[in-house]
């Protein structure tokens, strides 16, 4: 088994990346040299964005990511991991500030809203920076195009200008090649 298929289409929260990140291992202890993930999600969690990333990043495997929908949010993260990007000629990206929820929280003093505010805007850089080593962003570009001000969506043109992606073609699993979709 050398080359493995798998489709993703969720959030990068739990169970999901969970899932995602055992059926991954399973692949590289069954001998897999190549996974091709087909890939779609609205974001999530931002430290589990971060932590999928550098899991995937440290597959001893050739990763190639091909998204076939959406990559919003935390997921443009996750779908950066990839040694290879494609996506397909409708495909949208998302970039949006980050934000953490605080759920069930009713009082925070000072100290625990600027830890947050601390939290996100490392969140935000981290981002930046993974976007200026693996694609091909600069500083103008995040002062120009405002990625982390407001709600923009791109799509595949931008996506490829950018280095996102290398190339914009349909996906396709050759024939014979095992295809694992990420339940969860």
């Amino acid at each position: 088994m050398p080359i493995v298929a798998l489709s993703f289409a969720g959030p990068i929260q739990q169970p999901a990346s969970k899932c995602l990140r055992s059926v991954c291992s399973n692949a590289v202890n069954n001998g897999a040299k190549e996974i091709h993930i087909l890939f779609s999600s609205s974001g999530g969690a931002v430290d589990e964005g971060f932590a999928l990333h550098n899991f995937l990043r440290a597959l001893p495997v050739k990763l190639t990511m091909h998204c076939v929908g959406v990559v919003e949010s935390i997921a443009l993260v996750v779908f950066m991991a990839g040694e290879h990007r494609f996506c397909c000629s409708d495909s949208t990206f998302l970039f949006h500030d980050f934000a953490w929820g605080l759920a069930g929280v009713t009082n925070l003093n000072r100290l625990q809203l600027l830890e947050t505010y601390n939290a996100l805007e490392a969140y935000r850089i981290r981002s930046q920076e993974m976007l200026k080593t693996r694609a091909s962003f600069t500083d103008e570009d995040f002062k120009t195009l405002q990625l982390y001000e407001k709600a923009s969506i791109y799509g595949a043109d931008f996506a490829k200008e950018k280095g996102i992606v290398q190339e914009i073609k349909q996906a396709s699993v050759p024939s014979g090649i095992p295809i694992h979709n990420i339940e969860f």
